[in-house]
């Protein structure tokens, strides 16, 4: 009988755990280096009870098969991008967005690669936070503020082709018009763009999209 795990996730921004704030993600298990504890459980909603009421919890796989029944937990606050690939498995988690103007938001602050935060964003059901027009930059600046105002990745990227072009949802932090091709001289791995205040200047700037920035994730719910 083919073994079928589920994980959980939570995800704390100052807020408590809410069971409305569940995410799905396929295919995704927890490694073993992150379990701190295993108990044993009757079926996978038990373990996510265990994980929910148990305050160190941050992290919980149920392994439901004739062969075995655990919870696994893990106290680490926030391992998802170390999740192992694992067909056939479901990952949980709770997410907390918090409502700014007419979207939500959810700020993670642990460093990581443009491409990384684009995969989480999009396994909850969102991107990185685009600001397209004044209101929706207002929105992102008042994200920002609540962080201290900390750089962070958002959904722009420009990758070079024959004539350049753009992947993503794509905007220009001052005008909202869509970035061109000739914006900047671009390498072969392409270049993603931050969001931060200088000198009580709103800017973005080019940067590799493999340096280790905060990001936000924006959903429209």
């Amino acid at each position: 009988m083919k073994t079928m795990m589920m994980m959980l996730v939570v995800i704390m921004e100052a807020q408590a755990k809410s069971l409305t704030d569940t995410i799905i993600v396929k295919d995704r298990a927890l490694q073993l280096e992150a379990i701190n504890l295993t108990v044993s459980i009757n079926n996978m909603c038990e373990c996510k009870m265990v994980c929910f009421t148990n305050t160190k919890c941050h992290f919980a796989t149920a392994i439901v098969s004739a062969e075995e029944r655990v919870c696994h937990m893990s106290y680490h606050e926030d391992v998802y991008h170390e999740l192992g690939n694992a067909t056939g498995q479901i990952t949980f988690y709770w997410a907390t967005y918090i409502k700014e103007g007419r979207r939500y938001y959810l700020m993670y602050t642990r460093g990581i690669g443009w491409d990384f935060a684009t995969d989480r964003c999009v396994a909850e059901g969102g991107q990185l936070a685009v600001a397209e027009d004044e209101a929706k930059m207002k929105e992102l600046q008042a994200v920002l503020a609540r962080h201290g105002e900390t750089p962070a990745w958002i959904g722009l990227k420009f990758m070079s082709a024959s004539n350049g072009s753009m992947t993503g949802p794509f905007w220009h932090y001052r005008t909202g018009f869509k970035l061109k091709s000739t914006h900047s001289s671009i390498s072969n791995e392409g270049v993603c763009f931050d969001l931060s205040n200088t000198n009580q200047m709103w800017t973005t700037k080019n940067l590799n999209c493999e340096t280790l920035l905060s990001y936000i994730c924006q959903r429209d719910f």
